[in-house]
């Protein structure tokens, strides 16, 4: 009976150890894209095919956790990477998607790590998310967008439907050139991360597991 005992208690305590994962967010914008003044790396289409009036998807995965936060009584702002050495990018991951066609900020075609940066302005009702670098050979991806709603924390989900503009991505490649186009947001969703159910299944299948070991000890002790 301890053994079970046993089981249930350490499941439960994994089961209540994953919301730890809370920390990370996942910011998806949505929309079109605009004006495209470079069309030379065809990561999207083919070099030279204007994507103006695509629609694309862009997803940022950043750490609430942050370090190196600044705040006033109406934002908060968060940097890093390599233009701040002290504090690493708020941002581990983002990706741009156009045509069925994903391209990963800091993999394809960069291979370096990149600066990052968020910003809140609940006052104003801004965001404004940035990674990437700006000189000749790296890429970029930053959106602005205004609405009602602006929290003053990273780890509080929220929506927001109107375009602020001056959103724009730019896409290096070393080989063949350079894509540089407007980006107009229409929707902006900023979630907690959750355990997939799949997850959950082999979370569950190894409490089962564990529970039938412990019964066979213990019925090898009786």
């Amino acid at each position: 009976m301890r053994l079970s005992k046993f089981a249930v208690l350490l499941g439960l305590a994994l089961v209540t150890a994953v919301p730890a994962s809370a920390s990370v967010m996942v910011a998806t914008f949505t929309g079109t894209v605009g004006t495209m003044t470079q069309a030379g790396a065809g990561l999207f289409a083919s070099p030279g095919v204007s994507l103006t009036g695509d629609g694309f998807t862009a997803v940022y995965i950043f750490n609430a956790d942050a370090i190196g936060v600044v705040t006033t009584p109406t934002s908060l702002d968060v940097r890093g990477g390599i233009c701040c050495l002290v504090d690493p990018g708020p941002i581990v991951s983002a990706s741009l998607t156009i045509n069925g066609v994903t391209r990963e900020l800091g993999h394809e075609p960069n291979e370096e790590p990149f600066d990052s940066e968020i910003r809140y302005d609940a006052g104003a009702g801004t965001v404004f998310f940035q990674a990437g670098r700006n000189d000749a050979i790296d890429s970029n991806l930053i959106f602005n967008m205004t609405g009602a709603g602006v929290p003053l924390s990273l780890s509080a989900p929220f929506t927001l439907t109107q375009d602020a503009g001056n959103s724009f991505y730019r896409w290096a490649d070393i080989g063949t050139g350079t894509d540089r186009a407007q980006l107009i947001p229409t929707s902006l969703t900023v979630v907690r991360t959750v355990p997939e159910p799949a997850t959950w299944a082999m979370m569950l299948t190894g409490f089962f597991g564990l529970g039938a070991v412990l019964r066979r000890r213990r019925s090898a002790l009786a």
